[in-house]
């Protein structure tokens, strides 16, 4: 596949994750997506990262829910960044990634947050509703690179692939309307929209994972971010206001 810069290219390492390496391409960033989602949602697509994706999955395909093999799903909900459920009612959650909370608990009640903190969990929230519902809507079909599948990769937990809540802790994939595959936790830490974090290849902690090549993976795509000060990395004095916890 050719790939053809144009003025405003910039070269951005993208990392792509195959089971048995983590290639870093040096691709042209031609804002073409990016999608011109709509006027009124431009602030949640701006100056994204180009993401030339995978010819294929780096997951064996199955028909059931199980440990590092990719299922086909229809996600009907979308709580926030970081949580989804699908059409069958079970529960995810993006294996590795946080992103700011909608809500807090307080008193045993949950009150939206505000300020900062609501606004990249607004990005988040509208940035991962669109890759896992709302772009597979006929409504949004003249939208390049739209979403076309998802598909849910459990991982191994102390659970077997459960969090302590029940939700399903998941890498996820989107096919586009290209055939090609994007994983969508390492593009919302690409993006600054959230950060790495209940991931850890200490076999100790609570939230270890065998899976090390993933977790490069997520190390690489929030360094970059880190390192261009996308998203929630814009301001380092205001992270603790973003994750107050």
């Amino acid at each position: 596949m050719k790939l053809t810069m144009n003025k405003n290219v910039k070269k951005i390492l993208l990392c792509g994750f195959l089971p048995t390496q983590i290639s870093l391409c040096t691709i042209s960033c031609v804002n073409n997506f990016q999608h011109n989602y709509s006027k009124g949602n431009k602030e949640y697509f701006e100056n994204l990262e180009n993401d030339i994706g995978l010819d294929k999955l780096p997951y064996k395909l199955s028909n059931t829910l199980k440990e590092n093999f990719a299922t086909p799903i229809n996600v009907s909900y979308v709580k926030d960044g970081d949580t989804f459920l699908d059409s069958k009612g079970n529960k995810y959650r993006l294996a590795g990634i946080d992103t700011p909370e909608s809500f807090i608990r307080k008193n045993n009640q949950y009150i939206p947050t505000t300020g900062i903190q609501k606004k990249y969990a607004t990005l988040a929230h509208k940035f991962t509703e669109y890759y896992v519902l709302n772009g597979l809507l006929p409504s949004y079909s003249k939208y390049k690179f739209r979403p076309t599948q998802i598909y849910a990769v459990p991982q191994k937990t102390k659970n077997g692939i459960f969090d302590y809540y029940g939700r399903i802790v998941a890498i996820i994939y989107y096919q586009d309307e290209f055939g090609r595959y994007h994983c969508l936790n390492q593009k919302l830490l690409l993006e600054g929209k959230a950060r790495m974090h209940y991931i850890s290849l200490s076999k100790n902690n609570i939230f270890y994972t065998n899976n090390v090549k993933y977790f490069q993976l997520l190390e690489s795509s929030r360094d970059l971010a880190r390192t261009k000060h996308k998203g929630i990395w814009e301001y380092y004095n205001l992270f603790s206001k973003i994750f107050p916890n």
